[in-house]
């Protein structure tokens, strides 16, 4: 086997790394295809990385993405996912067009990333804050919409199970809002206490809200409610934020 890929400082566990490393390598050996890069993000490169519930994000970079090459990934990937690894498949022409088109995808692996094999796919690409915001406004949008329509269509019912899988996507969106404001924050708890901070959030609701990943039971009844109505609050004035901003 070549030299494995440098994974120090990760928050992987042994099982992970040795996943990685073995994906990379199989990867290598396969025969039509061409691997340019292979770079880690999101969480496993943070503080905020759950062993056995995180994914393990991998950007792999393919010359070429013909359906022959993706035959012959099929069982990497299928080994691969077996230890948590949730490959993206990208050519540079991809990257080149994704950078307009997807930018908060772009942002969110610029937030902390490695390059495990090849050159950096991602040096020299400038993310146009113009279309930033533009994502921004639609992701809140949205999420405000659907928090409220999932109150009403529940009977108010079920709120844990609402906060617990669109917090961690609130709060990534509210670290893209501070870096195009300027702020460096990163990982979810200094996250939430700038945009408490700038967008006048309720910080300590947000951080219980965001605790609920990681518990098994609903809250009580009322207790859910008071949150809900939190969360609703943090997102009504981060959607204003944004829209002032972009004004």
């Amino acid at each position: 086997m070549n030299k494995e890929p440098d994974l120090s400082g990760t928050r992987l566990g042994t099982e992970e790394k040795s996943a990685v490393a073995l994906f990379l390598e199989d990867i290598r050996q396969l025969p039509g295809v061409s691997l340019e890069a292979l770079v880690l993000y999101g969480s496993a490169t943070r503080d905020d990385y759950r062993p056995g519930k995180s994914d393990v994000n991998l950007l792999v970079v393919l010359g070429n993405a013909d359906i022959a090459s993706l035959h012959s990934l099929l069982d990497p990937v299928f080994k691969g996912r077996r230890s948590g690894i949730a490959p993206l498949f990208l050519t540079p022409g991809d990257i080149a067009a994704g950078v307009d088109i997807f930018p908060l995808k772009f942002m969110a692996i610029r937030d902390g990333y490695r390059v495990l094999y090849g050159e950096d796919p991602l040096a020299g690409f400038a993310i146009d804050s113009r279309n930033v915001m533009v994502r921004i406004r639609q992701r809140l949008s949205n999420m405000l919409l659907k928090v409220r329509r999932h109150y009403i269509l529940n009977g108010g019912q079920r709120l844990t199970v609402m906060m617990s899988q669109q917090i961690k996507r609130f709060v990534e969106t509210l670290g893209f809002l501070l870096a195009v404001n300027g702020s460096d924050a990163k990982g979810p708890q200094q996250i939430i206490e700038a945009s408490a901070r700038e967008f006048t959030l309720d910080g300590d609701a947000l951080k219980d809200i965001y605790a609920l990943r990681d518990q098994d039971e609903a809250l009580p009844g009322d207790r859910a409610e008071k949150y809900y109505g939190a969360f609703l609050d943090a997102l009504k004035k981060a959607s204003e934020a944004a829209d002032k901003q972009n004004g």
